[in-house]
């Protein structure tokens, strides 16, 4: 009787134990601090009560999606075993992965239609169908490994199961492809109109802009980031999983491990980005007023509004 081969996931396609557990331990360290960037996040927006605008908006919920996937990338085990648990867990991998996919690209069509001169009342509406794309959609791709019955041990985690190299490339890295792609077309066309208009990321509008313009611009100049970071981040997952299959006897131990440690960073790069646009020592001084009960409020909005004739300040 011939013995079946190997499924040929990371900890069993490397001779020694010790490079499966590097691989544990990379990842979860890139999880940690990622779940950190992630709760510094959350926590500007809500004490500088940042929600108020609609950018910021989709940095929060950006935010909470990646924090929800950071948490699963603390799973991991050297021997996973086929189970209902081991099932939900790849389930909520894919699904979650696809939900900060997707916000991203939520982000770079929400700075396309705002540099092609949307208003933010139009920006503001947005929000619903954003929502509904970003934690609908997900469903259908997470769901459609069910139907295999193909989710169980993939390495040291539960994913699509490595027999089914086809469909892992057909519910993430094909559509993974596509979106990024989207987004570095719409990035093109996005600084071709800036070009064209002469206008920096935070130039554009009109001279005697009302309260929600001028928020609008400091969002688009914030935003822009974002999607980057998610891009160069997924590069060495991708590269990894073409390498998988084009050579799955011939596993690379530095891309396993570039693309544990990449994986789980965005909510730790998006922190970076975050702090670059939001003085770091300003959040601290507010934080330390805000639990002296001194009242915090940056974006004072809705009383500029009042003073402002322009409808569209009433919707961000």
């Amino acid at each position: 009787m011939s013995t079946p081969a190997p499924s040929h996931t990371f900890c069993n396609d490397f001779s020694d134990t010790s490079s499966c557990n590097t691989i544990i331990s990379v990842r979860q360290v890139a999880a940690g601090l990622s779940l950190v960037g992630c709760v510094f996040i959350l926590g500007s927006i809500y004490i500088y009560q940042r929600y108020q605008s609609v950018g910021q908006r989709l940095i929060l919920f950006l935010t909470l999606s990646a924090l929800i996937n950071t948490i699963f990338y603390f799973l991991g085990d050297t021997t996973p075993q086929p189970s209902s648990q081991c099932t939900a867990q790849g389930w909520f991998i894919t699904y979650f992965d696809w939900v900060v996919l997707l916000w991203d690209a939520c982000l770079t069509h929400f700075l396309y239609l705002a540099i092609h001169g949307s208003s933010p009342s139009v920006l503001w509406k947005k929000q619903r169908t954003y929502h509904l794309l970003c934690w609908g959609l997900p469903l259908v791709p997470a769901s459609i490994p069910l139907f295999w019955k193909a989710y169980g041990p993939a390495g040291a985690w539960c994913w699509v199961v490595g027999t089914h190299v086809g469909l892992r490339f057909a519910v993430w890295y094909i559509p993974m492809i596509l979106v990024l792609l989207f987004i570095g077309t719409a990035y093109v066309l996005i600084y071709k109109k800036l070009e064209k208009s002469g206008h920096a990321w935070n130039g554009f509008g009109d001279d005697g802009e009302n309260t929600a313009m001028r928020v609008l611009k400091g969002d688009v100049a914030t935003l822009r980031w974002y999607p980057v970071v998610y891009v160069v981040l997924s590069l060495f997952a991708l590269v990894n999983r073409i390498q998988n299959a084009a050579s799955p006897h011939h596993p690379i131990l530095g891309l396993y491990i570039l693309h544990a440690l990449s994986t789980p960073l965005q909510g730790l790069f998006n922190s970076i980005v975050y702090m670059r646009n939001n003085n770091f020592k300003n959040f601290l001084q507010t934080l330390r007023r805000r639990f002296t009960k001194t009242e915090v409020r940056e974006y004072n909005i809705m009383e500029e509004q009042s003073e402002s004739e322009d409808s569209d300040a009433d919707t961000i």
